[in-house]
Parts: C-alpha cells; structure tokens; sequence
C-alpha cells in the first residue's frame, strides 16, 4: 500500500535509483563460508548472547504460560478478562526493555548505572 518498487516511483531520481541498485554487483548468493559451533564459542559475542538468553527466556515462559494460568486459578479470569492485565504487564516489560537499552547507552559509566539502578530500587 504505502511502498512502490523503485522502477514505478514517479518521485525518485536517477542518482537515488542508481545508489539504490549500486550493491546488486556486490551481491554473491551461496559464496559464504559457514562457520562451524565450536568456533562460534571461541567468541565473546556468543557467549554474551547465550547467557542473556539464559536469564531471560525462564522470564518470558513464565510470562507466557503461567501467568495466565495463575490470573485463571486465582481470580477466575477466563478470556478476554485476561487480556487487559496482560498487555499492562506485556506493556510495561516493553518500555522497560528499550528504557534499559536507552539508559546502557546514555550512561556509558558503570558508576552512575548502579546509582540510578539503586535510586529506583525502592519503586519496585
């Protein structure tokens, strides 16, 4: 609806159209190497990436999967009365994750994070 390929864009001009087609020389389908596992743990990155998984898929699951149960078992909430609580708590997870993403990179020392994360300690 709102995209046009570039052939059919009446607005583009022939540099733009020319920039956007410049890298299908570069392209090279099946010319990449794969890469094997073990090399893969030899990386800080992969290990960086597993452990954040790690703390936060059990996280999600419980989210996902006991949460509702335990809004039904305890509150007798079936449905559509589940949802309202749900996009509160999926809603708040949400701003909290880009907040945190925002204040990483805002706050590049390790000294001023931990002092903002103890002043809004006592919120939650």
């Amino acid at each position: 609806m709102y995209y046009e390929k570039p052939e059919e864009q009446k607005r583009l001009s022939k540099e733009e159209y020319d920039y956007i087609h410049s890298d299908k020389e570069e392209e090279s389908v099946g010319t990449q190497e794969k890469v094997s596992w073990m090399k893969l743990l030899g990386y800080r990155q992969t290990w960086a990436f597993a452990f954040g998984k790690f703390m936060t898929d059990g996280v999600w699951w419980f989210f996902l999967f006991w949460l509702p149960a335990y809004l039904k078992a305890q509150y007798d909430m079936e449905k559509t009365e589940i949802s309202l609580p749900l996009t509160v708590l999926y809603s708040m997870t949400m701003v909290g994750s880009i907040g945190g993403g925002w204040h990483s990179r805002c706050t590049s020392s390790i000294k001023v994070m931990r002092l903002t994360m103890a002043g809004c300690e006592p919120c939650f």
